[in-house]
């Protein structure tokens, strides 16, 4: 092999999990660590290794204990006791959408404005005699709406 094709070699996924696995065992990172345990594309061996690991860092381990499928589930799955302002800070870093928030009924009361327009048809937003500037307000309240406002 030439010297410039060995730039051109490309490591297998496998064998950049298993460099990072040993690098997570001598860190002192937990959020990597968990990281790691998190992504179900490494092996279960490793995984459960970075989760006695983990228990290690935390004190919370227990001698002798030998972990298993179980316990990875259980970190996997266990959300803990949170409270809702910690939900929801989680919910925002992750950017998902507020599901505690309703959706609005639409009302086929006509009193209510909903603030809706469609172009006319037959100036196509031109402005005739029959629309309004070119818009026919469909909540029944002929107004136009200012968008200069909107920025």
């Amino acid at each position: 092999m030439k010297m410039n094709e060995i730039s051109n070699v490309v490591r297998h996924p496998a064998m950049k999990r298993k460099e990072d696995f040993d690098n997570l065992l001598m860190s002192d990172n937990q959020d990597d660590i968990i990281a790691f345990i998190m992504d179900d594309n490494n092996t279960q061996e490793r995984r459960l290794a970075l989760l006695k690991r983990l228990d290690l860092m935390l004190g919370q381990a227990v001698d002798g204990y030998i972990y298993d499928e179980s316990d990875l589930d259980s970190f996997m799955h266990d959300s803990g006791e949170i409270s809702p302002e910690e939900a929801d800070e989680i919910a925002r870093d992750l950017k998902l959408p507020p599901y505690h928030l309703s959706a609005v009924d639409e009302t086929q009361d006509e009193d209510i404005p909903t603030g809706e327009y469609d172009l006319c048809d037959k100036c196509f937003g031109e402005g005739c005699p029959e629309c309004e500037e070119g818009l026919i307000d469909v909540t029944g309240e002929f107004k136009l709406p200012n968008f200069d406002d909107f920025k």
